[in-house]
């Protein structure tokens, strides 16, 4: 399989990752959140742009410079994650939080899932288990957010959209030029399918953190 077919399978992996996110993610876009949850909710996602940055550094680090064109791709990456990690520190900080995501404690497989990123062995595998295994999930809540009911979601989720569709299509061109092995697409099938679960997991856990109803997917 050539890395262009592989990357194209991993695109339909992506769809069923975004059907199952869909129920929760229109849930939590059509609804205007209590102060205490909303909190809760910019915590999760600041959190997560904070783990992000690091890691993403961590990998620019640790790859070499005959990849350059990954390295490169992680340092603009780190930077944009650090920006969408601003944008929702502010909004706390409106909303009268001074947060430290150092100190959070996020949802169990919130946490495990970017631990997964952080320790994967390489940074291609960094990028199956981010770029395809939650950026398309991330796109997915904030295009529904931004449309929203609630203006403190509308805020911060616009701003972020363009950066994190540009991060999965940075990810596929990675694929393409550098999953070209057997061995290699099989390592990437298997962090990109436990981050998708983890991640979708994760909204769960998050939900019930915030003694939501599950939504209905009839």
């Amino acid at each position: 399989m050539t890395g262009n077919e592989f990357a194209s399978e991993m695109e339909e992996k992506v769809a069923a990752l975004l059907e199952a996110a869909r129920p929760l993610s229109e849930a939590w876009a059509n609804k205007v959140w209590p102060r205490q949850q909303l909190i809760e909710v910019l915590k999760h996602y600041a959190y997560a742009e904070w783990r992000s940055c690091l890691h993403n550094a961590k990998h620019f680090l640790n790859t070499p410079m005959q990849q350059w064109d990954l390295k490169l791709g992680l340092a603009e990456q780190c930077h944009e994650e650090a920006s969408h990690y601003e944008i929702e520190r502010r909004k706390l900080l409106e909303l009268g939080v001074d947060f430290d995501p150092a100190a959070y404690t996020p949802v169990p497989s919130w946490k495990r899932y970017f631990d997964n990123q952080e320790n994967a062995p390489t940074a291609l595998e960094k990028i199956a288990a981010e770029n395809y295994g939650g950026e398309p999930k991330a796109v997915l809540f904030f295009k529904l957010a931004a449309n929203g009911a609630d203006p403190h979601l509308r805020d911060i989720a616009a701003p972020q959209i363009e950066d994190e569709e540009e991060h999965h299509e940075f990810g596929r061109a990675i694929l393409e030029k550098y999953a070209t092995t057997p061995e290699v697409q099989q390592r990437l099938r298997d962090i990109s399918a436990l981050q998708q679960k983890l991640s979708v997991d994760a909204m769960r856990e998050l939900n019930e953190r915030l003694g939501l109803p599950a939504p209905r997917t009839s």
